[in-house]
């Protein structure tokens, strides 16, 4: 019993010991919770809860100039409701009004009335990018309808009101090439004709002359090589292009054929030089008559070969 009793004393002693440590542990756990911790939904603390874009006086760094708004000298608030009050700092792109005082032709879905038509292209489809600008990107235009559209400098004989003279040049005649952008190759410059390279000039025949390859506006037509002062052209071999001299190049045999050459058959060629090879046509046989020690045959232009 004596030992029970001093063990009972001992815890006894133990528990009244350790209560005052305990005490101070569970004291400054409390003094070191951070005081910053609010109850959620407490809206009007000045401390943003999660939910909250703002509250009281707190707005997060934000500023009018921050969230994108026209008026940067404008005073961001705070509204009752914990949300931003944009009262005071105006409009701003991507709030699907089209503010034109601050420079905007769209915004959002909002294209203010506009279209790809209205902005002079056939079709296609407008949209508003970035800074509220249109974006035309999806808009299309129809080269080759002799109406000079959108993105286009000409269309057909529909030249813009532009001549050989308004782009520089001191005459020729101006055209449109097929992508609807202007062709200056028949623009002449006051020196075209001296048999000089001049400035802008890739090809000069001479005073009076003409050389198939160089235009009338001293500049290389497609296809063709020109070298020398003057000038002297020959067409391209190789290019795909029949031109000057040339039989054939290529692939391109222009309307020749084995059968049109007086041939049966057989396949046309070109050779490196763009001259027509008929190697590859035949003729063909018609009878074939064998006696003794011979074979004759008869082709069908009439040619007989006997072996």
């Amino acid at each position: 019993m004596s030992f029970q009793n001093d063990f009972i004393d001992y815890q006894r002693f133990t528990m009244r010991g350790s209560f005052p440590i305990l005490f101070g542990i569970m004291l400054l756990a409390l003094v070191a919770c951070d005081d910053e911790v609010k109850v959620v939904g407490s809206c009007g603390d000045n401390f943003i809860d999660p939910g909250e874009t703002c509250d009281g006086l707190e707005l997060g760094g934000a500023t009018c100039a921050s969230l994108g708004h026209y008026n940067i000298q404008g005073t961001l608030r705070c509204s009752s409701q914990c949300t931003f009050d944009l009262e005071e700092c105006g409009p701003r792109c991507g709030d699907e009004n089209v503010d034109i005082a601050y420079d905007e032709e769209c915004d959002g879905p909002n294209l203010h009335g506009q279209s790809c038509q209205t902005m002079g292209y056939a079709g296609g489809t407008l949209t508003c990018g970035d800074g509220c600008r249109f974006d035309a990107g999806g808009c299309t235009s129809v080269c080759g309808n002799d109406l000079r559209e959108t993105g286009e400098t000409c269309d057909g004989t529909d030249l813009g009101d532009q001549t050989c003279v308004s782009l520089g040049f001191s005459g020729g005649i101006l055209s449109c090439n097929g992508d609807c952008s202007l062709n200056t190759l028949s623009c002449t410059s006051g020196a075209c004709g001296n048999g000089v390279l001049d400035e802008g000039e890739t090809c000069d025949p001479g005073p009076g002359a003409t050389v198939d390859g160089c235009s009338p506006g001293c500049q290389v037509i497609d296809g063709w090589s020109c070298d020398g002062t003057p000038s002297v052209c020959t067409p391209i071999c190789s290019d795909g292009l029949i031109l000057g001299d040339e039989e054939c190049d290529g692939t391109n045999l222009g309307t020749a054929t084995c059968e049109g050459a007086g041939f049966d058959s057989g396949t046309l060629l070109c050779d490196a030089q763009c001259r027509l090879d008929y190697s590859g046509c035949r003729n063909d046989f018609t009878a074939l008559t064998c006696g003794g020690n011979h074979c004759c045959l008869l082709a069908s232009d009439g040619v007989v070969m006997c072996w």
